[in-house]
């Protein structure tokens, strides 16, 4: 079974919820433009609205080198997207 790009990064030692979610750069590459598997990671960030995300400061560089090929416009969609949609750490 591969393993999930996406995933709860931290819980609680007292409670049972979810502290933050982690995202790697294959995850946010997800968002940003329509791969497989990002129907479900979309439904369960919908499901999950008060998690707090964030990621690497790496990945924001990964996620832009991953969507060069797109051009302009793919460009400034990740960069509209990791600017205001996760907390890079």
């Amino acid at each position: 079974m591969p393993r999930a790009s996406w995933r709860p990064c931290a819980r609680s030692k007292t409670a049972s919820h979810v502290v933050a979610l982690y995202f790697d750069a294959s995850a946010l590459v997800k968002l940003v433009q329509s791969e497989a598997e990002s129907g479900a990671l979309r439904a369960y960030l919908a499901a999950h609205p008060t998690e707090r995300r964030v990621t690497s400061m790496l990945s924001r560089t990964e996620v832009l080198r991953a969507v060069w090929a797109g051009g302009a416009v793919a460009q400034q969609h990740a960069a509209v997207f990791l600017g205001s949609s996760i907390r890079c750490h």
